[in-house]
């Protein structure tokens, strides 16, 4: 029996088989490093971009708002109401046409609100026809409460308030946000009239708005109701 030879031939086409599917593997791991390169570079150039283009923007509007310019983001905006003038007219509040006319010249207080759905025509139940029309916050509950909370907190500074008791609660139909649906807008008027003397009659308008507030301070941040009242004896 012959030993067996290996052929050195054999040995060689082997290694040399083993060194091209190294060879092979080799440059496939290199392939998906250099896609990822190339994905991680253009990530960076895009964030660097959208980056460059906020800084730009922002500044444009600082600009603007510096200049004196309106910024379409602010939270404070003007929100019209153009029943309540016609009904207030241009003289004392007592000689409006919202005392003579609709309340009769009669400034017994009532436990309703009274809704200027038109020029010429009010409602008690709510301002018809608006489909957005929330009637939880345009109650006289809620409404009369909130005024009386707000006289409340602050009649210790406005001695006035603390004069004036409550006639009737009005509100706009008009009102811009009320007719948009926007619950976090709120603006109601207030007839009032002095517990000394009840011809004396003033109109008192509460605006309720929700901001965001932050104390840097105290850590503390989240929403909140801000609230402004204005008090007129003649026209507004």
């Amino acid at each position: 029996m012959r030993p067996r030879v290996s052929s050195v031939d054999s040995t060689a086409k082997t290694h040399e088989g083993e060194f091209i599917g190294l060879h092979f593997k080799e440059k496939k791991h290199d392939r998906k490093w250099q896609i990822f390169n190339l994905a991680r570079r253009l990530g960076a150039a895009v964030s660097a971009c959208v980056y460059v283009y906020a800084s730009m923007t922002a500044t444009w509007w600082a600009l603007h708002v510096l200049g004196g310019a309106r910024n379409p983001t602010e939270t404070l905006r003007v929100f019209t109401s153009s029943l309540i003038k016609d009904y207030v007219g241009d003289g004392l509040i007592s000689s409006s046409s919202l005392v003579l006319d609709v309340l009769g010249n009669d400034t017994t207080p009532r436990d309703y609100v009274l809704y200027l759905e038109s020029s010429t025509n009010t409602s008690t139940d709510g301002c018809n026809g608006l489909p957005h029309f929330d009637t939880a916050i345009y109650s006289y509950d809620f409404l009369s409460q909130g005024y009386e909370d707000m006289v409340s907190s602050i009649k210790y500074n406005v001695t006035t308030l603390a004069d004036l008791e409550l006639v009737i609660v009005v509100v706009d139909c008009s009102f811009s946000q009320l007719e948009a649906g926007d619950p976090s807008e709120v603006r109601v008027y207030n007839l009032v009239r002095s517990r000394n003397d009840i011809s004396n009659l003033y109109l008192v308008t509460v605006s309720l708005s929700v901001q965001e507030y932050e104390q840097r301070d105290h850590n503390k941040h989240g929403p909140a109701v801000l609230g402004m009242l204005t008090t007129c004896k003649t026209r507004m």
